[in-house]
């Protein structure tokens, strides 16, 4: 009974930060706002009637060729869904032309690349990892299935590998396995071998609720090595974005969301077997999401400096609430972070970032529970 009574007063007293820290903007410390230089535009489908994408989580750039491909869908629509238990939405991953529309064109059209896939399987995309080749792009892409249980929509993590050929994907592999019941973003290492994100310890709604109020670091990475799923590292609070460093690949990144915090591993340690702590970890001054990297070899980090304010965005608990966002570029990030403010918004332009990419003279951030992306001049 006595542990009851704490848990409740515990809650109690998380709540009333909660709505004191939610009543703060909570500007990044020593951050001043910084997006007067930046405008707010959407993705049109060229392919689908003009349609609007909402939801772009993730965003892979092909600088090489001018490309960016985008994965989206509209969580806020499928969650409805899921809970009225009928047909469930589906979304898409497109592919945006940047040498037609450039960055500082007045409005971009982006191509859905994803009829083939849809066709095969259900496709709800989330965290992406791109590996290219000479003319031929294989993508490993998280995906969130609802097959029926016992009649009723049950969530099914997968890892799917497409492979993008003739201007269209097409389903390769699809993996999936107990321990990945929450997936989240995916880092490939090779044609078939990925780290997975697990961002929650509980495969539960209830668990994952609890998880989230009382703080536990209970969220893991996986290893999947082309036929068995193992985990390799844990204790995070919220396992979010995963990424490589693509000048050494022996680096890995892993974004902490509730921490405010990315680890950094050993990649042949990380491999070897059993569990392992991270061989160096460094603070952001917000919560951040995912990871991507400019040519220069920087880290981007997009995110979110207030988590209260994005999630009663998200819930509509407060209505239609302002979230602020940021991304920032990491300088030398393992050995000795310099960190650049690229955008940081306070006004709501964009319901928080979860994900900044660097193409020319431009930063590219889109937003999970948003039909807005920004586009800010560097």
């Amino acid at each position: 009974m006595k542990r009851f009574l704490k848990s409740i007063l515990f809650l109690l007293l998380f709540f009333a930060v909660a709505i004191v820290w939610f009543l703060n903007f909570h500007k990044v410390n020593g951050v001043a706002e910084a997006s007067n230089h930046c405008r707010v535009t959407q993705f049109h489908v060229e392919n689908g009637g003009g349609e609007i994408v909402f939801g772009s989580e993730d965003m892979e750039i092909d600088a090489e060729n001018g490309l960016a491909f985008i994965s989206a869908y509209n969580r806020t629509l499928v969650a409805a869904e899921v809970k009225a238990g009928g047909e469930i939405s589906e979304g898409g991953m497109y592919v945006w032309d940047l040498n037609a529309y450039p960055p500082n064109a007045e409005y971009i059209e982006v191509r859905d690349i994803s009829t083939t896939v849809r066709a095969q399987i259900e496709f709800r995309p989330h965290g992406t990892s791109m590996l290219r080749g000479d003319g031929w792009w294989r993508f490993f892409v998280v995906n969130h299935a609802f097959p029926l249980v016992d009649g009723k929509p049950e969530h099914l993590g997968q890892v799917l590998v497409l492979d993008y050929l003739n201007g269209e994907l097409a389903v390769e592999e699809v993996i999936s396995a107990s321990i990945m019941c929450s997936p989240n973003d995916v880092a490939s290492l090779g044609p078939k071998q990925f780290l997975v994100t697990n961002d929650h310890g509980a495969c539960d709604e209830a668990g994952k609720f609890r998880e989230e109020m009382m703080g536990h670091k209970v969220s893991y990475l996986l290893y999947w090595d082309g036929s068995t799923m193992q985990q390799v590292a844990g204790g995070f609070a919220y396992a979010n974005g995963i990424s490589i460093s693509p000048t050494n690949p022996n680096e890995v990144y892993l974004a902490a969301t509730r921490e405010e915090k990315i680890h950094v591993f050993d990649g042949e340690k990380l491999l070897s077997g059993g569990l392992h702590q991270p061989s160096d970890s460094f603070t952001v001054p917000f919560s951040p999401d995912n990871l991507t990297w400019d040519i220069d070899g920087r880290l981007i980090v997009a995110g979110f400096p207030n988590l209260y304010r994005f999630a009663a965005h998200r819930t509509g608990l407060f209505g239609d609430v302002a979230t602020p966002a940021i991304a920032m570029a990491i300088s030398e990030p393992k050995t000795n972070p310099q960190r650049e403010v690229l955008f940081n918004n306070e006004t709501g332009l964009m319901r928080g970032a979860t994900v900044a990419s660097v193409y020319e003279n431009y930063t590219i951030a889109t937003s999970v529970f948003d039909e807005n992306i920004l586009i800010c001049e560097n």
